[in-house]
């Protein structure tokens, strides 16, 4: 389900899906993906996970949603929200997850799913 959204900026992203009526599957279904990616961010980060298996089992699907969702969830830090550390903990598993990919020099998938109003997407379409 979560794979079909498509918006063109965070207030299309809030008209099609951004409001609980009629959006509480949407909802549920990625703040439960958020919630896990950002727990898993806090054990790696407080090293009661190891990083290297992380990767090794989950780095596509970290890859995919922080690459698709990374525009919305920095909006959502930002005023009228007001929630300034909203996911911190997927950034920092989404940067290191990055950090050893480039490391090993392989290629970067789900390249194509960064939005065009991404930050990554200046940087990986150079």
């Amino acid at each position: 389900m979560l794979m079909n959204l498509e918006w063109d900026d965070f207030d299309d992203y809030m008209r099609k899906y951004g409001g609980l009526e009629g959006h509480i599957e949407t909802a549920a279904a990625l703040e439960s993906w958020l919630s896990y990616f950002d727990g898993l961010g806090i054990l790696v980060k407080e090293d009661m996970i190891d990083l290297d298996m992380v990767y090794n089992v989950a780095l596509t699907r970290i890859l995919f949603m922080w690459f698709k969702f990374e525009t919305i969830i920095k909006e959502f830090r930002k005023d009228p929200w007001n929630l300034p550390d909203y996911c911190q903990n997927f950034e920092y598993l989404a940067e290191e997850v990055l950090r050893i990919r480039r490391e090993k020099g392989l290629p970067i998938p789900y390249i194509n799913m960064i939005h065009p109003t991404s930050e990554l997407y200046q940087e990986y379409n150079r």
